[in-house]
């Protein structure tokens, strides 16, 4: 579970969740995927979407192992997201049987991050 808030999240979700670059851009140019007919709603900021999808790491002993990873919601510019992953994470781990099998991971993707 994976959360993250300001600007590296577009990177992110390319890079890492495979999220479609020309799905996140076509969105980001204030085009959605609903119909403005169907909602009374402004978004916030478009890239603080949320989305999941199954990667494959090689782990060290040279072995790949599928895993899934999320990256939650951000409802606004705030580090709102933390308690939500936080939160998320911990049902998650509830429905397993082995809690460790579901992490946490909080980055600041800011340009901070990147230095």
């Amino acid at each position: 579970m994976i959360g993250t808030a300001h600007r590296g999240r577009m990177n992110i979700l390319v890079n890492v969740l495979d999220y479609p670059a020309r799905d996140l851009f076509y969105k980001i140019s204030g085009k959605g995927f609903i119909p403005e007919e169907l909602y009374n709603f402004t978004d916030d900021v478009p890239h603080h979407i949320s989305t999941s999808n199954e990667v494959t790491i090689r782990m060290g002993s040279g072995k790949e192992k599928p895993i899934s990873l999320t990256m939650v919601h951000n409802p606004s510019h705030l580090e709102a997201v933390n308690p939500v992953a936080m939160g998320k994470t911990r049902a998650k781990q509830a429905s397993h049987k082995d809690q460790r099998d579901v992490l946490n991971v909080q980055l600041h993707g800011d340009a901070a991050f990147c230095g």
